[in-house]
């Protein structure tokens, strides 16, 4: 069906949802390059690439991922985390032709019995004033679900000195947690950098933490303290150069650290005093 394979840039971007994620993948980042406005999508595709493997990617879609988050969801899904984090939006169709746009944290709730996904729509934002960073904590490079993953999303006033408003997302905690709420109330007209203000940003993030246990999941304990400590890292990542509240040797916490692939090679010695030990003879197969 045409009308779900396909993607057009006007206001928003929409792309229809059983579009691959590497289709995904690639229609982003030429959005993201043609458009400030759209740059966030570049975190968006680095993301993406942290979910399964290339055949998965090759062959799972956008509405694939949501609905098992939908029928499942204790699924820490990538996807339904980072589109809910930049205030994405679902066109839902029902059999009788109505048609309603609804977000990603009210599709998981939705019964979609007679009803269908159209498409995604992804808002323009400006990066004079909104942050966008995603984080994802997992066993392994690829091919793992997350102990814990992160989006968040903050938009700054002009100036950045103050937040006007914060979504903060985190998957991995619980079936039914993705937003914490109270520490994007917190947030709200205050100094993001200021020391006291983090402090108490991240004292209500955790007393809102409250991760369940079900085997084979890592333990409570763990989840909570890795989902504080990637907030702490977005902070630093997003902080401003030279910011005098922060210190330098506590900046590059900040960073993602990349881990390109490992390659390794054998060097067998020869020496002729040794001969025949260890002469080269030629090989014939």
């Amino acid at each position: 069906i045409e009308e779900l394979r396909s993607h057009s840039m006007g206001n928003n971007l929409t792309v229809g949802v059983n579009v691959s994620l590497t289709e995904l993948m690639t229609i982003l980042t030429d959005v993201a390059a043609k458009s400030p406005n759209f740059g966030y999508c570049a975190e968006l595709v680095k993301h993406i690439d942290l979910i399964a493997n290339d055949p998965v990617r090759n062959t799972g879609t956008i509405a694939g991922n949501l609905c098992i988050k939908n029928q499942h969801n204790e699924f820490p899904s990538d996807l339904y985390l980072i589109l809910e984090a930049v205030g994405a939006q679902l066109t839902i169709m029902e059999s009788v032709g109505k048609t309603s746009t609804i977000s990603p944290a009210q599709f998981v709730s939705t019964i979609m019995k007679k009803k269908l996904i159209l498409n995604v729509v992804l808002p323009p934002l400006d990066p004079k004033v909104f942050v966008f960073r995603s984080f994802k904590i997992m066993p392994r490079a690829q091919n793992a679900h997350a102990y814990v993953n992160g989006a968040f999303l903050i938009k700054f006033n002009t100036n950045k000195s103050s937040v006007e408003s914060a979504s903060l997302c985190f998957g991995g905690i619980d079936p039914k947690f993705t937003h914490a709420t109270n520490t994007e109330k917190f947030l709200a007209g205050k100094n993001l950098f200021s020391n006291d203000v983090f402090q108490g940003a991240l004292q209500t993030l955790s007393n809102e933490l409250n991760p369940d246990w079900v085997l084979p999941d890592a333990s409570p304990e763990y989840r909570k303290n890795l989902a504080l400590s990637l907030f702490y890292k977005f902070v630093l990542n997003i902080a401003p150069e030279g910011n005098a509240s922060i210190k330098s040797q506590y900046k590059s916490g900040g960073s993602v650290l990349e881990r390109p692939v490992s390659t390794a090679s054998q060097r067998f010695d020869t020496y002729k005093e040794n001969w025949p030990l260890t002469k080269n003879i030629p090989k014939i197969e």
